[in-house]
């Protein structure tokens, strides 16, 4: 029988973490590799747990591999771990070109007028609101859209 489940119980597993945080409730595991996919210095946001850094210092003891989202935050990993890996954000350029075709408007957006301005991504403090604000203003014809 090959069920993933009764291999995980053996050890035939891994971790993978987006956050040193999840440590707290997976501390007691012990997996064939770990991994840490390091995307933000987590530790910088507004509101941080103060555990963070020590928590992120036992995740690089424990992983066997780190990746980063970009490559500040790679500059800043390489002197804690032997193994750090740089993956910076990119955007698929072939599929995105699409939209420069005249796709049909999706359902949701179609009551809104041009010209559009879209966004994908994460909103939190990185977002500078009061840009936005400003922009809303000197441009009211401009619509912002979220894009999901």
């Amino acid at each position: 029988m090959d069920d993933p489940l009764i291999r995980a119980r053996k050890g035939d597993y891994g971790t993978w973490y987006y956050t040193p945080m999840a440590l707290a409730f997976t501390d007691h595991l012990r997996p064939r590799v770990t991994l840490y996919d390091c995307m933000d210095e987590l530790s910088a946001f507004q509101g941080a747990s103060p555990q963070l850094r020590e928590q992120e210092k036992e995740l690089l003891q424990r992983a066997d591999l780190v990746f980063t989202g970009g490559y500040s935050l790679f500059e800043a990993k390489k002197k804690l771990h032997p193994s750090v890996h740089a993956f910076p954000s990119s955007v698929d350029f072939a599929h995105f070109a699409k939209a420069r075709q005249g796709l049909p408007d999706p359902t949701d957006q179609q009551e809104i007028a041009h010209p559009r301005i879209g966004y994908s991504g994460v909103i939190d403090e990185r977002v500078d609101l009061s840009l936005l604000a400003e922009l809303a203003q000197r441009q009211p014809t401009w619509q912002l859209a979220p894009i999901y």
